[in-house]
């Protein structure tokens, strides 16, 4: 059995040393990225190896191609390398980005990806004209009413670049940069008639993804894959879409942004692709967009004041009363959709799960429903849990809750309390699972009861303040009445 590697963080407190402890900590990142390559490679052997997986692979061999088997291989290495990178984030990215304190710090990377994200900031003013992309340019573009000034859509290039922070290992890294790589090429095709893009279009026009998307941590993305990827995975299309992406991000950190005129036009760069346009309208270009970058600054920030001035005030008149329509449905999403919507580069929070259940509620209750004839007794029970939650409008009905409080046939018997899972027979889970059930149904009906006390608690304290102002200004008013007469 191998070990899995371990890792220490080196630090310093000298700033004098900076260049010299850049150097030792890049040293001992490409000795961690060596560690954890080998450990992955050795435990995926051990895998195919043992002989239970052997057996699998056997009794699936009869039925299925060698191809088949390949992938299903390729895709046990591509789960392992997931979840040991998984695992390795945050010390890895702790020590990618040494100086990140907090946990928006290290969303935003380094010192170098936070001045190419403000350097893009200021370059929202360049088109395709400017990057020479020809096909955008010389040949004829499809109309599209979509009020895009570039000529192209990229917002699938440009979600699929955004998602790259959503992934932890090389592979599933570098699988996103390799949809940013054809989703540019199908941009491409798609905004111009009869003309297949070349490669001297698809580098400008990644160019363009990165200065619309923004991306955050670019920079510090793009050295982890350059660290931890293997030799293997740099190789083929996804290689190939790694070094244009590589190549374009770099020509944006070498482009001049002085006023210091080079003969090669506005933005000159050592790179093989320039700006083609004057120093003057250049300049006047980054003036343009740095006035409407500061001026949005400004706007989020008196939005932000003014978002929490009427949350708090929301928070003051609000009835407390409970949303049923937002409450989770019993529905597990697969995993392929929430894998889909990040390599979409959408946010899979608690509100993208609210909304995906919306969009598939009848969907999932039909299923559910055709499926498993014990959903009936489980969505009655669900019913019943969430009608614990809902605050009582009647008298009659706020009694009714406090006469039963607990669920009826409520009992403290506890028959598997000291129980271990190997004293468990097939024969107690009825029981087991009986017992599981009153005892949530006695533990939500004891939080909806303590839920109802606080609310008319609350009700009650902000009726006596809102009573006791009313009276001072109506006092208040009567004084200035009485001293007027």
């Amino acid at each position: 059995h191998e070990s899995p590697p371990t890792f220490k963080k080196t630090t310093t407190n000298n700033a004098n040393d900076n260049n010299a402890n850049a150097a030792v900590l890049d040293k001992h990142l490409e000795q961690i990225a060596d560690a954890v390559r080998t450990y992955l490679d050795k435990t995926f052997h051990t895998i195919l190896s043992h002989s239970l997986w052997n057996m699998q692979n056997t009794e699936e061999t009869k039925t299925e191609t060698s191809d088949t088997n390949e992938s299903k291989d390729q895709m046990t290495k591509l789960a392992l390398e997931a979840f040991i990178y998984a695992r390795c984030h945050d010390v890895i990215w702790s020590m990618l980005l040494p100086t990140a304190a907090t946990i928006q710090e290290t969303e935003e990377g380094s010192a170098m990806d936070k001045m190419l994200r403000d350097k893009l900031t200021s370059l929202q003013f360049v088109t395709p004209a400017h990057l020479e992309i020809q096909c955008l340019t010389k040949h004829k573009t499809v109309d599209k009413e979509d009020g895009n000034k570039d000529g192209i859509d990229l917002s699938r290039p440009i979600q699929a670049l955004h998602s790259l922070n959503d992934q932890y290992s090389p592979g599933q890294m570098l699988h996103c940069i390799l949809n940013v790589y054809r989703g540019v090429n199908a941009s491409l095709s798609a905004a111009v008639e009869d003309y297949r893009p070349s490669a001297d279009d698809v580098l400008p026009t990644l160019i363009l993804t990165v200065l619309r998307g923004k991306p955050n941590r670019i920079v510090s993305t793009l050295k982890f894959i350059e660290l931890f990827a293997s030799s293997d995975q740099l190789r083929g299309e996804a290689g190939y879409a790694y070094t244009n992406l590589y190549g374009a991000v770099q020509f944006l950190k070498d482009l001049k942004m002085d006023d210091d005129d080079d003969g090669s036009g506005g933005g000159g760069s050592s790179s093989g692709v320039s700006l083609h346009m004057s120093q003057d309208e250049f300049r006047a270009g980054l003036e343009r967009c740095r006035a409407e970058a500061a001026k949005l600054a400004s706007a989020t920030t008196a939005t932000t004041a003014d978002a929490e001035a009427m949350s708090v005030k929301a928070k003051l008149d609000s009835s407390s009363t409970y949303d049923v329509s937002m409450t989770p449905m019993n529905t597990n999403i697969p995993i392929q959709e929430i894998r889909t919507a990040r390599i979409r580069g959408e946010k899979v929070d608690l509100t993208w799960a609210l909304h995906w259940q919306k969009k598939h509620a009848n969907s999932c209750n039909n299923h559910t429903m055709m499926t498993d004839p014990s959903s009936f007794t489980e969505n009655k029970e669900q019913d019943e849990i969430h009608s614990m939650h809902l605050p009582s409008s009647s008298p009659s009905s706020s009694s009714s809750n406090k006469q039963h409080s607990l669920p009826q046939g409520f009992t403290r018997s506890y028959n598997f309390l000291t129980a271990k899972p190997e004293d468990i027979r097939l024969s107690d889970l009825p029981q087991l699972l009986s017992e599981y059930r009153m005892l949530v149904h006695a533990t939500e009906s004891l939080l909806a009861e303590q839920t109802a006390r606080e609310n008319a608690e609350y009700k009650r304290q902000v009726k006596e303040t809102r009573d006791r102002l009313e009276l001072n200004a109506a006092e208040a008013a009567a004084g200035v009445d009485a001293s007027k007469k």
